[in-house]
C-alpha cells in the first residue's frame, strides 16, 4: 500500500511467478572498495599500478573518501585510450 495516499501500488500485488536456482550472488560494492583500500595502503611513494580508464575514477574517488587514505596523495594519468595509471605519490 501506498503509505501517503493510502492507495494500493502494482508492487503491493506482486507475486515471484518462479524460483530460480544457481544465480551468483552479486559482489558487495563496500566490499569491492575495501579491497582496493587495502591494495592503495600497500603502496610507497613512487609505486603505481594500472587500471581500465573507466575504473580510475572510482579509485581516485577512494583517495577522498576514505579515511584511512587522508594522508596519502594520489594523481592519476591516462596510459593509452583503454588504461590509466594511478601513482602514490606522497
Amino acid at each position: 500500500m501506498h503509505t501517503e495516499t493510502g492507495q494500493e501500488t502494482d508492487h503491493d500485488q506482486y507475486v515471484p511467478t518462479s524460483i530460480d536456482t544457481d544465480i551468483p550472488m552479486p559482489v558487495n560494492r563496500k566490499e569491492i572498495s575495501d579491497k582496493r583500500v587495502n591494495a592503495m595502503l600497500k603502496m610507497k611513494v613512487g609505486h603505481s599500478f594500472q587500471v581500465p580508464g573507466d575504473l580510475a575514477q572510482r579509485f581516485m574517488d577512494l583517495t577522498r573518501r576514505r579515511k584511512e587514505l587522508k594522508d596519502m596523495k594520489f594523481e592519476s594519468r591516462t596510459v593509452d585510450e583503454l588504461w590509466k595509471r594511478i601513482w602514490r605519490i606522497s
